[in-house]
């Protein structure tokens, strides 16, 4: 929403063909910013993306947010600035109706898992960007909002080293299953994911749908199997895990329970059926009045 792009209520860039011309669409899934963020020769200083109403799910579920930034902050992390430069991506958000809002760093110019006690509010975002450009306070509200200069390292390390992680949710380990299975996780990196791979008894590793939170379906034949996933991030370190599990004869027991209102619903109306037809043949049954 435009309400949401602060720069379009300055005149200086509203009134200015120039410098309003760098505000652009961005483009079929944020493919403008991404594009952006591929060259580290091009690309610009400052960047702020506005998501569309549904993904910052203003009219959407919560879920459907998840899943954007699930996979839009791993393209960020991943890409040539995040992985060369010293930047650092900002997430927050508008409104906390008097309650703290999500609001987080992220980069290898970052500090892995810090958190704070100071009390930030959105001016300190404007007051951190003045911090770190030398630029004037606009207004007394950032001028006296302090600046999020705590979260960041001065050394940020030159190679990523810190291996993700990765878990196996479901199926849980020693388990009985029916085949196909259907195996979901969820893996985790510092600085970005690029792949989730699953493997049975030790064959081949294949890639599977998703990266923090992944799936994949397996055709799995009658008795004892092993199953592994490994996750591997942008700059090469992988972790592995691995359940044991049995498959299973048959299926799942039918679930009658899911199709019983279809059944009631069938039944009533082929009682009302049955009760017009009857009510019908009762009525042409009357003998004629004299």
């Amino acid at each position: 929403a435009v309400r949401h792009n602060p720069f379009v209520y300055y005149g200086d860039i509203a009134n200015d063909a120039t410098r309003c011309s760098r505000v652009v669409p961005a483009g079929s899934s944020d493919s403008a910013l991404i594009n952006d963020l591929g060259s580290t020769s091009t690309a610009s200083n400052f960047m702020w993306l506005t998501p569309n109403t549904c993904n910052d799910i203003h009219s959407c579920p919560i879920d459907t947010g998840d899943a954007y930034l699930a996979d839009l902050v791993q393209r960020i992390l991943s890409s040539p600035v995040f992985t060369t430069q010293r930047a650092a991506l900002y997430i927050t958000f508008d409104e906390g109706y008097g309650q703290p809002v999500y609001t987080v760093w992220a980069g290898r110019v970052v500090k892995p898992t810090y958190t704070s006690s100071v009390a930030y509010n959105h001016f300190s975002l404007l007051a951190t960007i003045e911090s770190n450009w030398n630029l004037p306070n606009l207004t007394a509200n950032d001028a006296g909002a302090a600046a999020m200069t705590e979260f960041f390292t001065s050394n940020p390390p030159a190679s990523d080293t810190v291996a993700p992680t990765i878990a196996i949710d479901s199926p849980s380990n020693h388990s009985s299953v029916w085949s196909p299975v259907s195996v979901t996780g969820t893996a985790f990196d510092n600085i970005a994911i690029q792949k989730v791979e699953v493997r049975v008894d030790g064959g081949a590793w294949t890639t599977a749908p998703g990266t923090t939170s992944w799936t994949q379906s397996l055709p799995l034949a009658l008795g004892n199997h092993t199953i592994d996933a490994r996750v591997t991030d942008t700059s090469g370190n992988s972790k592995a895990v691995g359940i044991s599990l049995s498959v299973m004869p048959g299926g799942p027991p039918f679930d009658f329970l899911s199709i019983l209102p279809e059944i009631v619903v069938g039944v009533i109306v082929v009682a009302a059926v049955a009760g017009l037809l009857i009510y019908r043949r009762r009525k042409k049954a009357r003998p004629p009045e004299s």
